[in-house]
């Protein structure tokens, strides 16, 4: 195994110099997310020095440009601040805009790659969900709102973050749109400041990445902007023991109370089956559909 090692070594230096951080990094945080240790942690500067220089040795020597873990690291140094700015309690950190900023590409991070399995099965099935205007919050690349749009509705995507809305814009301008049944917007937003009524509000790992202090204001939001005889569909995830966040733990319990406070009933709240989960995420989502009571 150590022959094969240094073989792999020698073919591809920077990716194993890589995987032997990531695999000293997984050892240190254990069940924490790496992120929130590296941005949040007392010892955050020696880890994002030591792995800089040592990738800017590689790249210097071998001329690779640094894939993406190393720019976060990198970039932990200029985004340490947003973590402990007060917006971040209201649910408006400037964190994800840094990342997006760092060039994330699909099933990186958060990117799962494309829409939940669980989504589209919904939509497939025709009449599930009501018809009309459909809103995702935190958005992202964009795949749910197209996916929305495929299948008849006015979809808006809301992100806070600049260049995840020219992310998802760029991915929008690389599929085919023509045969659309709807139409697909993605527009820079805050979702607290957000006005309108849709059919469907579609929840999937945004609840998850806002401070807890913001649950209320979340919850809050969504009595507010879900019609009448709207539904609103939050994909919970993650479901497990984990300490801090982005992405903070979640429970079909945690959002039941937050939304039928507000005078939300669910129709359906259950675990996600394992085939209709993204990859790495089975066992851990499930699904809460949620109309507002008479």
């Amino acid at each position: 195994s150590s022959f094969l090692f240094f073989v792999r070594m020698q073919q591809n230096p920077n990716k194993t110099f890589l995987f032997c951080l990531f695999c000293l990094l997984i050892r240190k945080t254990r069940n924490e997310n790496i992120l929130q240790t590296m941005f949040t942690s007392q010892n955050w500067k020696p880890v994002a020095i030591a792995v800089g220089v040592g990738a800017l040795a590689l790249g210097v020597v071998f001329r690779k440009s640094f894939p993406l873990p190393v720019k976060m690291v990198f970039y932990g140094i200029a985004i340490k601040p947003f973590v402990a700015d007060p917006n971040k309690s209201k649910g408006e950190s400037s964190l994800w805009n840094q990342i997006w900023g760092l060039g994330l590409r699909p099933s990186q991070v958060w990117d799962a790659g494309k829409p939940s399995p669980m989504l589209v099965k919904l939509l497939e099935d025709g009449n599930i969900l009501p018809k009309g205007k459909a809103l995702v919050p935190g958005c992202g690349r964009g795949y749910a709102p197209l996916e929305f749009a495929r299948h008849g509705y006015e979809a808006t995507g809301v992100d806070i973050s600049s260049a995840g809305v020219d992310t998802a814009n760029q991915y929008l301008s690389t599929q085919d749109t023509s045969e659309l049944r709807g139409s697909v917007t993605i527009e820079i937003g805050n979702f607290f400041a957000w006005e309108g009524k849709y059919n469907v509000v579609y929840d999937y790992t945004f609840l998850c990445a806002l401070d807890p202090q913001a649950r209320d204001r979340w919850a809050d939001k969504m009595r507010e902007i879900v019609a009448d005889d709207g539904e609103l569909v939050t994909m919970i995830y993650p479901i497990q023991e984990k300490s801090g966040g982005p992405p903070f733990q979640m429970s079909m319990e945690l959002v039941k109370s937050l939304l039928e406070p507000r005078g939300f009933k669910a129709i359906q709240l259950e675990m996600v089956p394992d085939d209709l989960c993204h990859k790495g995420r089975e066992g851990a989502t499930a699904i809460g559909r949620w109309v507002l009571n008479d």
